[in-house]
């Protein structure tokens, strides 16, 4: 009986992140810089191990973009600063505001040269290349990649549910019959024989 709880509690997060790997499949086939369509293929199925390996540097990426507001915000108030010393002759309150907007200007410095530009560059590269040059192998990987997650999503849920059929299952059977009726009849027809 636990045994078969831990499998219907599990099936349902298992699900939607191997659905979510197709769908993160999809931008690395498209950003991604394989030749050929297996090679973009295999940059589908690996795409989410590689974002997992580069969360680390994008992390510290937009950690450095909020220094990038701070160091706006002292620029901008030393030039506010600097506007006011010089109009009244101060010329202590004019020194301290261009030290306050150096050091904003440094913190923007600082911020711009930490970003990894090489990574985001190589990125819109690959882009316009695949969707230029390659598209029909590019949109057939993608579209490959992104079955595959909805496949092992539905095998994850079949395990799960132990193949018997939730709301959502029974809402796509009826829909699907509506649709292909042709095809369901000649399903009932076999299974009449």
């Amino acid at each position: 009986m636990n045994r078969e709880l831990g499998r219907f509690a599990a099936y349902k997060p298992l699900e939607i992140g191997l659905k979510l790997a197709g769908k993160a499949g999809v931008a690395g086939v498209v950003v991604g810089s394989g030749k050929g369509y297996f090679g973009k293929l295999g940059d589908g199925i690996t795409a989410l191990p590689d974002v997992v390996s580069y969360a680390p540097r994008m992390y510290r990426d937009i950690k450095n973009l909020a220094n990038f507001g701070d160091g706006v915000t002292k620029a901008a108030q030393s030039t506010q600063g600097i506007w006011d010393g010089v109009t009244s002759f101060d010329v202590d309150k004019t020194y301290k505001a261009l030290v306050q907007g150096d050091m904003g200007v440094r913190q923007l410095y600082d911020v711009a040269t930490g970003i990894d530009y090489n990574g985001i560059w190589r990125a819109v590269q690959n882009f316009s290349h695949n969707a230029a040059d390659q598209p029909a192998e590019t949109a057939a990987a993608a579209l490959a990649v992104l079955g595959l997650g909805y496949a092992l999503g539905r095998g994850a849920r079949f395990w799960g549910t132990r193949g018997q059929g939730t709301i959502l299952d029974r809402t796509e059977r009826r829909l699907g019959s509506k649709v292909w009726k042709s095809y369901f009849r000649k399903a009932d027809k076999k299974q009449e024989k």
